[in-house]
């Protein structure tokens, strides 16, 4: 995009149609662009970003490999240590009953721990926490680059 203004007079329309700018007008804002190539490409970005949001598929970019996927969650600490922490439980329970309640606190700690604490993670790359919103500032200039 060439420029983008709010206040513009018709002169200063004529002036800019005159060397063949492309000129639209979006709410209060006048975008201008210098030629119709230019205004093809945004265009094109434009409405690819807008068919992502409304499709809700794909709707972020990671920015260290720069592909379009959606979210995956992945959850910190090993399943097998929070199914070994609750299957001790009830052994220590029927032996001690001290050892058992600290025994249930500790596990009931780690599967809380397990279950609020997740990363979100590229399905391509497996990179944690690098995915922005497609139509972000951030996703929109992932895009053009890539």
């Amino acid at each position: 995009m060439y420029k983008e203004l709010k206040n513009i007079s018709q002169k200063e329309i004529q002036e800019y149609t005159d060397k063949g700018c492309i000129i639209k007008k979006f709410g209060n804002r006048i975008r201008i662009w210098k030629n119709d190539k230019e205004y093809k490409i945004w265009q094109t970005l434009y409405h690819k970003t807008n068919s992502y949001l409304s499709s809700g598929k794909n709707s972020y970019i990671c920015t260290q490999c720069g592909n379009e996927v959606s979210k995956k969650y992945e959850q910190k600490g090993s399943s097998g240590v929070e199914l070994v922490l609750w299957l001790m439980v009830p052994f220590f329970l029927l032996l001690f009953i001290l050892p058992g309640i600290i025994m249930g606190g500790i596990a009931t700690v780690f599967s809380v721990r397990r279950m609020c604490c997740r990363d979100v993670v590229c399905r391509e790359c497996g990179n944690k926490n690098t995915l922005v919103p497609i139509n972000s500032p951030v996703g929109i200039k992932f895009r053009i680059i890539s």
